[in-house]
């Protein structure tokens, strides 16, 4: 542990400089001096930094898709609204580790492409600008 700082108090894995807080307002920021560290990204032999669907697969693995599942599946709905026949709340159904994988995707690419309107990434006459 460096020397000056302690754990805090709301998260073990967190360290906080050993200095009071300020107790006044000014008009500038000064930063916080940090001291350096070494710093190493450490990947298992069989991933590559460039493959992006691994590093992915990292994080969500299919136990975690899997729970993410179980989870939404238990979610309790209400019985279907009869006075709203089309509403899409009536037409859910639940979803299995597939289609969330797909939507995922999906959300990660819109943050990619960024188009002016949701209905614009159904749009077949983008698809050459989009690529």
């Amino acid at each position: 542990m460096p020397e000056d700082t302690t754990f805090d108090s709301t998260d073990k894995g967190t360290l906080r400089p050993l200095a009071k807080p300020l107790r006044t307002k000014g008009d500038t920021f000064i930063p916080m001096e940090l001291p350096d560290f070494g710093w190493e990204i450490n990947l298992p032999d069989y991933t590559s930094p460039d493959d992006p669907i691994t590093l992915f697969t990292m994080y969500y693995t299919p136990e975690i898709m899997d729970i993410i599942v179980e989870k939404t599946n238990e979610y309790t709905r209400e019985s279907p609204d009869e006075s709203h026949p089309y509403a899409r709340a009536n037409q859910w159904y639940p979803t299995c580790r597939g289609e969330l994988y797909i939507y995922f995707a999906i959300r990660i690419y819109m943050t990619l492409v960024i188009l002016n309107e949701i209905s614009d990434y159904w749009d077949a006459s983008l698809c050459q600008i989009i690529g």
